[in-house]
């Protein structure tokens, strides 16, 4: 419903836990959750340095005697131009000498990186879901040692059926002809949840579509988000919009103009409906139907402003019948 994630630790050592990294505890960004035991880290910090000074000694050392080497030369071949060749000069030791000092300082940066990594940092303002280490218990290196989520936003995942998806304005994540189809729509979700017997709202925008149909049941799911699902930059009571909990959303659909509402019992078969013409009498009319709901249907073509609909059951009717409405109905 989150973001979501887990640790990996590096080498087999003894573990150390922040206060913060417990089942439930919550964290905020960069704040420390477990530490490696850094000392053998820090060993090999010192002797990467050993290393990098040795290397720079040495490649000094090589510069200084170059330069030596050339000055006797010009001293005694006098005033002459010519050069010395490299091997006089000690150009590929001191280009091997370089080359060792590069890969010195190269193994001092992976041994600060390496150290770096043993404290195991929030990368995001959070909660502890699980915690599968203890203090001081050895860990090996791809051991995953707890998992956490953030609290910054909420993702719920919404299953949409192929009927569904046609009322509905949905992120594109797809590009027409090099041009963006259309600017991103973002439908708002109000969703519904029961904390000790009392129903909430949150509000939230669908994000995107994931790729592709589920393959099991066919449906298509969609990512709603929702900002601050803890409620933690509001005043109010409102409980957490926790991992797990059961919901309901309603998606904000397309608005469709000229649309009429009708109960379930006044359509026929076929699509059709009785509407009684103003002399009383009976038409059967086709309509197109927008939209089938449980008590209810929405039509969409086939019906005008102020027609009267039969909705109480007729077994014999036919078109042109007479029939008594309550406007003229005489008891």
């Amino acid at each position: 419903m989150s973001k979501y994630g887990c640790f990996y630790t590096k080498i087999s050592t003894p573990l150390f836990i922040g206060l913060s990294f417990s089942p439930g505890s919550f964290f905020k960004k960069g704040e420390l959750l477990a530490v490696i035991d850094p000392k053998e880290y820090e060993v090999e910090i010192l002797k990467a340095k050993a290393k990098v000074a040795q290397s720079r000694q040495r490649l000094y050392s090589l510069r200084q005697e170059s330069q030596v080497r050339l000055e006797d030369w010009q001293a005694l071949r006098g005033n002459t131009t010519d050069i010395p060749n490299d091997l006089i000069l000690k150009k590929p030791q001191i280009a091997e000498a370089k080359a060792n000092l590069q890969a010195s300082m190269a193994e001092l940066s992976d041994a600060r990186l390496r150290r770096k990594r043993t404290e195991i940092r929030a990368p995001y303002t959070g909660r502890v879901m699980e915690k599968s280490i203890d203090l001081g218990q050895y860990v090996t290196a791809g051991q995953v040692v707890g998992h956490i989520y953030s609290i910054d936003k909420a993702e719920i995942r919404l299953p949409l059926s192929d009927s569904q998806l046609s009322f509905l304005n949905l992120p594109k994540s797809y590009i027409l002809n090099n041009k963006v189809d259309h600017q991103e729509i973002k439908p708002t979700v109000t969703i519904h949840t029961v904390f000790a017997g009392k129903e909430y709202i949150w509000l939230g925008k669908v994000v995107r579509t994931e790729a592709g149909l589920d393959t099991k049941s066919r449906v298509q799911y969609v990512v709603a988000e929702v900002d601050d699902p803890y409620a933690l930059r509001t005043e109010n009571d409102k409980p957490p919009l926790e991992i797990g909990r059961f919901i309901n959303a309603e998606i904000e659909g397309k608005l469709y103009k000229n649309v009429y509402v009708l109960p379930r019992q006044a359509v026929r078969q076929n699509n059709q409906v009785f509407v009684v013409l103003s002399d009383n009498t009976l038409e059967l009319r086709t309509i197109e139907l927008l939209r089938n709901e449980r008590n209810r249907v929405l039509v969409s073509n086939g019906l005008a402003s102020g027609d009267k609909i039969v909705v109480s059951p007729l077994d014999t009717a036919v078109g042109g019948m007479k029939v008594r409405t309550p406007d003229n109905f005489e008891g």
